[in-house]
């Protein structure tokens, strides 16, 4: 900042080192002072603008001063790119966000005003520079003035947009005097048309810089409390992304409006907590991270230390989430209970007698539970926000410590369906080509009255050929991605028949203890490079006709890794965090117009590119969503939840059940697309697979429930989660009560 003296800054620093706090109660309207009604009326610029080009293209070839002429011309030429800074003013700074800026005290033409500190500092940042400022400029300015007088967080945030208001603001009354000029009218002495002209270049060239400064890193080398934040004991918080890490910004903006302390003091009082913690519990514990504190289950403790009282909105906000359960039963149970009442006195009216009321009431049980549902999630929906998992940054590639594998249990019954097997695990790889990241296909063979059939040397020589093909085509450094693993049939009594052991479920925890190092699995064959599956800490599974976007592997992987996400056990107690996360699953676009069935039943689809947490009611509400076996595990945790508490032959549907043992994760943000079914045939097949897992649940609904090969244990589901298999079973009904 050669062009800012020391001096200087540290007059302007002194005189901002004395802002106020505006009111904690949010003002009906902002000051009345005039570059207030400036910054707050972007229609208002907008407005003018657009009559400034009208009067100023008429006069623009009639000019015959140079100055007033190269104004017009630097106007006109950059309309379009000012327009839409007006634009940006008015959408980034609205009157409430003005409002909670802090205040400094002046004197105007001898009336006393308050404007924003941030308004100052930008205003003397304009008047003092003689060439526009870059992001270096940013830095070291606002880096010198918070020597003396730290800035919060939400005036780093408005800075540029009070000094696109203050270009717009100089620009609008330097053409307004020369437009009056032009047409003969008297206009402030104090203004020349060579001032003007200066004016109104440096102002456009300054809102040209302004749309190519990065000001996400401006803000995070200036931001004191982003630099606080970043002295995580776990070192987790300069990992994350940037939402995840404005997220605990905004959480402590919160904290530090309900506090008498200032948001640097309340980040050091988050992180003295975790370093506390740190010192106290085993490595690994979430407490040792400070976003425990400001997002997680460590809030109200440090609102605790810093002796906070949230507001009655906040206190029942947390108290209907620690009902949730109870609370949402009984609005279920009541609005499923005035539906049924307004039946039976319709059934009055008309003169039915009891029992047909009766059978009238049962038949119409399943229809209004799913309007009460219905309305109910609706409901909560509108009323609390999505919550998106925290995250870890996915901007680079997946580290030694969490190398992940994406798998696709699948079965070998056509020797057409291998190429299109290994096509989909080449498109997996395109899409996420990070070197950490291996492909596997987990392969059964199909039922059979024998343990081997002549096709099956067929059908593994045909996928080998298409894995050795995969491997030679993008092996890099010698390492080889792909993988192929075959299971042989284990003889079932119960099904009479050789095939694999507990089908889908049985491949995915004998390839857990493969990955474990055991040797008593029934994998029998494998394709690849061995060392590729070595220290597997991830996996992410998928259907075989799943299809994985562009790197959404790692921001899967990213989202796991987090401590808040990450399943944390006290004894063989899963604490906290999630075992699986589930993405959310759309329709795959492309096979929703196969034929006139898909294209009729499969909704409106489309590709969401502008990929956003969506609201869920289970994670929302009751902080675990569920599992439809599409999703990232974490292997040595998935297995110390599951293994051993499952009846073999008992369990068809274990998706369900695997994400309420384990816990499952919704991340609503991250979209996997999966086909439609072509056919009704294929459609009802599916659906027959579905609701017969779910009626083998049915075990679990009781007090005791089936516990592996040992006896029968108390009931470990809570209420809810044996609510999600109640409500599968529900669904299930729908039809044939309809």
């Amino acid at each position: 900042m050669a062009e800012l003296t020391k001096a200087f800054i540290e007059e302007l620093a002194a005189r901002c080192s004395a802002a106020s706090s505006p009111p904690r109660r949010r003002p009906s309207a902002p000051s009345a002072s005039s570059e207030v009604m400036h910054l707050l009326s972007g229609r208002m610029y907008q407005r003018k603008l657009a009559s400034l080009r009208r009067r100023l293209q008429v006069l623009a070839n009639e000019q015959s001063d140079l100055h007033q002429f190269t104004a017009c011309e630097w106007f006109l030429d950059n309309f379009y790119a000012i327009a839409q800074h007006a634009e940006t003013l008015r959408r980034d700074l609205p009157p409430s966000f003005y409002a909670q800026l802090p205040r400094l005290r002046t004197e105007s033409n001898g009336k006393l005003t308050h404007p924003a500190r941030a308004f100052v500092l930008a205003e003397a940042l304009f008047v003092e520079l003689s060439s526009p400022p870059g992001r270096v400029q940013f830095e070291a300015f606002l880096t010198a003035v918070q020597v003396q007088a730290p800035l919060r967080i939400g005036e780093l945030w408005a800075f540029p947009a009070m000094l696109r208001a203050i270009c717009l603001d100089r620009m609008v009354e330097a053409l307004e005097h020369l437009a009056a000029r032009g047409q003969g009218a008297e206009t402030n002495s104090a203004w020349t048309s060579a001032r003007a002209a200066e004016v109104v270049s440096f102002a456009v060239r300054t809102l040209i810089e302004l749309k190519t400064v990065p000001w996400r890193q401006v803000f995070e080398r200036c931001s004191l409390v982003h630099g606080e934040l970043g002295r995580d004991p776990s070192g987790i918080y300069t990992q994350m992304d940037f939402e995840t890490c404005d997220r605990y910004r905004q959480a402590v903006e919160v904290l530090a409006a309900q506090s008498a302390r200032d948001e640097l003091a309340i980040a050091k009082e988050a992180n003295a907590m975790a370093t506390e913690a740190r010192n106290a519990t085993s490595r690994g514990a979430p407490a040792e991270h400070v976003g425990y504190y400001l997002i997680g289950e460590g809030r109200e403790q440090l609102e605790g230390s810093l002796r906070i009282r949230p507001d009655l909105r906040v206190r029942l906000g947390r108290t209907l989430l620690r009902y949730a359960t109870p609370v949402y039963f009984t609005a279920i149970a009541l609005l499923m209970a005035v539906l049924l009442l307004a039946l039976c006195l319709y059934m009055l009216q008309a003169s039915a007698g009891p029992l047909v009321i009766v059978l009238a009431c049962a038949v119409a049980l399943v229809p209004c539970s799913d309007f009460a549902i219905a309305w109910v999630q609706w409901l909560i929906s509108t009323r609390i926000e999505p919550r998106r998992l925290p995250r870890l940054s996915s901007d680079t590639s997946i580290d030694a410590k969490h190398r992940t594998l994406v798998v696709i249990p699948t079965l070998l019954g056509e020797v057409a369906e291998v190429h299109s097997l290994v096509r989909r695990l080449e498109l997996h790889y395109l899409a996420n080509p990070d070197p950490l990241l291996g492909f596997v296909l987990l392969v059964d063979y199909v039922d059979a009255l024998t343990e081997k059939t002549p096709l099956d040397r067929v059908m593994v020589e045909r996928a080998r050929g298409g894995i050795d093909l995969l491997n030679h085509r993008y092996a890099q450094n010698g390492r080889a991605p792909f993988h192929l693993l075959v299971r042989e049939r284990r003889f079932n009594a119960s099904q009479g028949v050789w095939m694999g052991w507990e089908r889908k479920r049985g491949k995915l925890e004998e390839f857990n203890r493969f990955l474990a190092g055991q040797t008593d699995t029934s994998y029998s064959i494998h394709v690849g490079d061995k060392a590729g599956l070595q220290d597997t800490r991830f996996v992410i599974t998928l259907d075989s006709d799943t299809e994985l976007p562009r790197d959404a592997a790692r921001r899967l992987v990213a989202t796991l890794r987090h401590p808040l996400n990450r399943a944390y056990f006290e004894g063989d107690r899963l604490r906290s965090g999630y075992t699986v996360l589930q993405p959310r699953l759309d329709t795959n676009p492309e096979s929703s117009h196969r034929s006139r069935f898909s294209w009729i039943f499969s909704g409106d689809t489309g590709l969401d590119i502008y990929t956003r947490a969506v609201s869920d009611v289970y994670q929302d509400f009751f902080g675990s969503g569920v599992y439809v076996g599409k999703g990232i595990y974490d292997v040595d945790a998935f297995r110390r939840c599951l293994e051993g508490k499952v009846p073999e032959n008992a369990l068809l549907s274990h998706d369900l059940f695997e994400g309420i043992s384990g816990r499952a994760g919704l991340v609503s943000d991250v979209v996997l697309y999966e086909d439609y079914p072509p056919s009704y045939l294929s459609y009802a097949r599916r659906l027959h697979r579905w609701i017969r897992g779910d009626w083998q649940l049915l075990p679990w609904l009781g007090r005791r429930v089936p516990m592996g090969a040992g006896p029968r244990i108390a009931n470990p589901f809570s209420n809810i989660d044996r609510w999600k298999v109640v409500d599968n079973l529900r669904r299930s009904l729908r039809p044939i009560a309809l």
